[in-house]
């Protein structure tokens, strides 16, 4: 049994009450008929349909209560023996059926609906289970995970933020750089950073997925560090902090070379960085590296900036510039 299975069953241990109905229970109660009584024992053998069937046609029964408890065991039983499809099926059909509203089934619908990887129908049942109960257990885990999946990221970081503020960084390396990425595409530096931060120490420290193979798990972690030390290092900028703008956007260049775009973006705030410190020739360098990353949104800016330089180091000619460039090139 893995981790994730100890955790579902001991979510839906605590989060749902469910009980099995009896032969013993039933005999105890006399508002219901023997045909009635035969044809919920029927129901319950034959399972779904037949329950469905049950609850349908017998909304005043004293024992349709005891048929919506078998139908939730049913579910919880599906589930915890790893048939989350059929335990998805099971439970949208109940609330199609019979009850839209029901906590118990939405919960468990939810739950196999996430472990069936049907993430539109987790947000669908899971956003009507936290309406109704939004401290459910691990509820706000799969939310966050389902809409970071379908890429509503709007409502995934509010969440994702909560549960990774009180997480160890490793239990959220999934959600860290989605974070991350949200709020430097807002070009909140100091937000992004810290949660860069987070994400750095999370993907150093969590153990790779027995899944994923060895030379993907190294991209995946390569790439997220990148991003994040381009993000330190442009919030590095935004303090006026030169030197470390340029250690942080060398060691994204150094940890993803292939990004073009985010290689020019460190090669133009660290050409500025030096020009700050008037570190002219070493300027032109960075701003020349990234010119010839040409189709770039940094690139255009680098050339700009590397031929005023050009300029004012050369009487204002821009005479042997491109031969400049050339010497750059060949040294890439």
């Amino acid at each position: 049994m893995t981790s994730k299975t100890r955790l579902l069953l001991f979510a839906l241990t605590i989060g749902i009450a469910l009980c099995s109905a009896t032969s013993t229970v039933l005999a105890q109660d006399a508002q219901y008929t023997t045909a009635e009584y035969n044809e919920y024992q029927m129901a319950v053998k034959e399972g779904v349909d037949s329950l469905i069937a049950f609850i349908g046609s017998h909304p005043n029964s004293a024992l349709t209560q005891y048929a919506v408890s078998e139908y939730q065991q049913l579910i919880k039983t599906l589930l915890e023996s790893g048939k989350h499809n059929e335990a998805a099926e099971a439970g949208k059909k109940y609330l199609d059926e019979i009850d839209s509203e029901s906590f118990e089934v939405l919960y468990l619908t939810t739950w196999s609906s996430f472990y069936s990887q049907q993430y539109e129908q987790t947000v669908e049942y899971g956003a009507k289970t936290y309406a109704i109960k939004p401290d459910a257990p691990q509820l706000e885990s799969i939310l966050a995970r389902s809409y970071q999946k379908t890429g509503d990221i709007a409502n995934a970081v509010p969440l994702a933020e909560k549960i990774c503020a009180a997480a160890e960084p490793k239990d959220c390396y999934d959600l860290l750089p989605m974070i991350t990425r949200h709020y430097a595409e807002k070009k909140n530096w100091s937000n992004a950073a810290k949660w860069a931060e987070l994400t750095i120490q999370a993907v150093d420290t969590v153990d790779k997925p027995a899944a994923v193979s060895d030379a993907d798990w190294k991209t995946f972690t390569n790439e997220e560090k990148s991003v994040c030390h381009a993000v330190l290092g442009r919030r590095a900028f935004e303090r006026k902090s030169w030197s470390s703008t340029e250690k942080d956007y060398a060691t994204s260049r150094k940890l993803n070379p292939k990004n073009r775009a985010r290689v020019a973006e460190g090669y133009y705030y660290t050409g500025m960085s030096r020009w700050n410190r008037e570190l002219i020739d070493a300027a032109m360098d960075s701003f020349a590296r990234g010119s010839l990353l040409t189709g770039t949104p940094h690139s255009g800016e680098c050339r700009k900036k590397l031929e005023q330089l050009y300029k004012g180091t050369h009487n204002g000619s821009l005479a042997g510039l491109e031969e400049y460039l050339d010497r750059i090139a060949s040294s890439r």
